[in-house]
């Protein structure tokens, strides 16, 4: 409320200053994860398999945007949203889970990832969202592009776990 004067009392300008810096750094974090490749400065293109080495529901590892950033490419056998190919049905995410770091693992048979640590379960057939647990975000998704039979990898969607910026500090993969 106004302090009778037409002007906004110390509380509602601490407030209200507040909302601003969060929502500020809240945007220049989504820009940052999610910037585009190929320029100076953005994701690198790098090839991570060969489609003839996927077999559904086995993954590959890679690494990306930086070398010792794990991820898992995934065949899901049938078209998901955000998959890439033929069949719509290959994706890539991060295994960094996003509640406190640990690695997840794929289990084939129920078709998610597992964190070991405090059991979130992702699904990568829905963009890898939190389908149980404690993770309240969904696993950084890699963008992918197939050309010809290689599968490349292009830029990340969402942040890293344990990364101010994605691409900082480490080396980008060749």
């Amino acid at each position: 409320m106004a302090d009778g004067k037409g002007g906004l009392t110390r509380k509602q300008m601490l407030v209200g200053g507040g909302a601003l810096v969060v929502g500020g750094g809240a945007a220049a974090a989504i820009a940052i994860a999610t910037r585009d490749g190929d320029g100076e400065g953005g994701y690198p293109r790098a090839k991570v398999a060969q489609r003839g080495d996927l077999q559904v529901g086995k993954t590959v590892e890679f690494e990306y945007p930086l070398e010792g950033q794990k991820n898992m490419l995934l065949d899901m056998g049938e078209a998901v949203p955000g998959g890439v190919g033929d069949n719509s049905s290959l994706v890539a995410y991060s295994i960094v889970c996003q509640h406190m770091g640990c690695p997840v693992g794929y289990e084939e048979q129920e078709k998610h990832f597992m964190c070991p640590c405090h059991q979130t379960l992702y699904d990568p057939a829905r963009e890898g969202y939190v389908i149980q647990g404690v993770a309240q975000r969904p696993l950084p998704r890699v963008q992918l592009e197939v050309d010809g039979d290689d599968i490349i990898a292009v830029g990340v969607e969402g942040l890293i776990f344990g990364y101010r910026d994605n691409l900082a500090p480490g080396e980008k993969v060749a």
